[in-house]
């Protein structure tokens, strides 16, 4: 039987809610979501956050690319496997009052290991 250790569950837990906050507000903001990780494009300009979420997570790091009825608006970069709430490990400047509830999120849990 694979059982996460529950620190490792908890991070994971972390990085997941922070990562739908992201996903929900661009997703809310009329943006298309995309995800890439270094195997290529894992998920195209998508609105479905179910179906981005289930697709997240399957390497260390992804990308989440915006983009807008024109073409592309700005990324932000995932890393996993750290204390969770890192988990936005940087962003595209544009897109920090669209991603602030993300940002929030991730700040409030912070002090968890800490």
């Amino acid at each position: 039987m694979n059982t996460m250790h529950p620190t490792a569950a908890r991070r994971v837990m972390v990085e997941h809610r922070i990562v739908r906050r992201l996903l929900t507000d661009l997703i809310g903001a009329s943006y298309k979501v995309g995800l890439q990780n270094e195997e290529g494009t894992i998920a195209k300009k998508s609105r479905d956050v179910e179906k981005l979420m289930g697709a997240i997570h399957s390497v260390d790091e992804e990308l989440v690319v915006a983009y807008d009825d024109i073409g592309y608006v700005g990324s932000v970069y995932l890393v996993y496997g750290n204390s969770g709430y890192d988990v936005i490990a940087d962003y595209s400047l544009n897109l920090e009052n669209v991603i602030g509830g993300a940002l929030r999120v991730a700040d409030s849990y912070q002090g968890m290991w800490e």
